[in-house]
């Protein structure tokens, strides 16, 4: 009498669901396909592996679904998002992105665009109205970026609006990390420290600017650097 023979087809390919002998598969499990080498064997070979991006097959010559949602189909393999939509990481379709690579947020459905474009300061963003994360000498604040001398006053380098790692050359840190002393000769104005008597500065580069000087004061304005007493006046 004849029996039914029958094979434990995962000791051919543990991603084997069906096999035909003890060593020839022909059914795997999803995300594999059959890969048969004539005369010797078939096994299971992962769908990524032959087709880029795919997810599911049955052969190489065509792929049935892609790894979303970094991938769409195209023709009969697979293209990532940022083939359709620059600087896309993950997608709907392709006109639509959902995600963009790091310091990239959506702008719109259609279009990536460098966080730091959209909002001063920012390097990680997931739109252009919401911040994550910020360059050096900017801190997180809510969902914007502020430089660090607005949270410590002429703070160059900061871990959070209230602790500073590294000041400005025209000054030094407090104990604690909590404060910037200015340097002899400079105060502080508009959180920087500029020369005695400036009402307004800004920061260019590496230097603070004065804008202008504490009339009420007795201050006259004398250049970008400096501000002297008014005619009749001493410091």
């Amino acid at each position: 009498m004849c029996m039914v023979e029958y094979f434990n087809c995962t000791i051919i390919d543990i991603n084997c669901l069906q096999c035909i002998s003890h060593t020839k598969c022909y059914e795997c499990t999803a995300q594999y396909y059959v890969q048969e080498y004539p005369n010797v064997t078939a096994i299971c070979q992962l769908c990524s592996a032959a087709i880029t991006g795919c997810e599911n097959c049955t052969s190489t010559a065509a792929c049935d679904a892609c790894l979303t949602p970094t991938y769409l189909a195209s023709g009969s393999g697979c293209a990532l998002c940022s083939t359709f939509i620059t600087n896309c990481k993950n997608c709907t379709d392709n006109v639509t992105c959902t995600a963009c690579v790091d310091t990239y947020g959506i702008l719109d459905s259609l279009t990536c665009t460098l966080c730091s474009t959209m909002m001063i300061g920012c390097k990680l963003c997931p739109s252009s109205t919401v911040c994550t994360g910020c360059y050096s000498g900017y801190f997180l604040n809510g969902s914007t970026c502020l430089p660090c001398y607005k949270g410590v006053d002429n703070c160059a380098i900061c871990s959070s609006g209230t602790i500073c790692l590294l000041c400005n050359s025209d000054s030094y840190l407090s104990t604690g990390n909590t404060s910037c002393i200015c340097n002899s000769g400079l105060t502080k104005v508009s959180g920087l420290c500029g020369p005695v008597g400036c009402a307004s500065a800004y920061r260019f580069s590496s230097t603070t600017l004065c804008l202008s000087c504490n009339a009420s004061l007795n201050f006259d304005y004398v250049n970008s650097t400096s501000c002297t007493c008014k005619t009749g006046f001493v410091l």
